[in-house]
């Protein structure tokens, strides 16, 4: 994450989700999106907990992680 930004480590965080038999697609822009690095960090951090919840509580295979380039909005279905 810290070097290629929170996109990427967001896609890899939903591949490793498939280790966990959690398809997870991953849906908003790349490059265009920045955030200080703590605000990346935490948000990150709480993916990864929504994800694992999914993974332990969910009634599904799978979760799309959306988000727009004004970090204002995120979406979780």
């Amino acid at each position: 994450m810290y070097d290629l930004g929170l996109p990427a480590a967001l896609g890899w965080l939903g591949e490793q989700m498939g280790r966990h038999g959690l398809s997870v697609e991953v849906d908003g822009p790349g490059d265009e999106f920045s955030l200080a690095e703590n605000d990346a960090i935490f948000l990150f951090q709480c993916v990864r907990e929504l994800l694992w919840n999914v993974v332990k509580h969910g009634d599904t295979d799978r979760a799309t992680i959306a988000y727009d380039g004004t970090a204002t909005a995120c979406l979780w279905r």
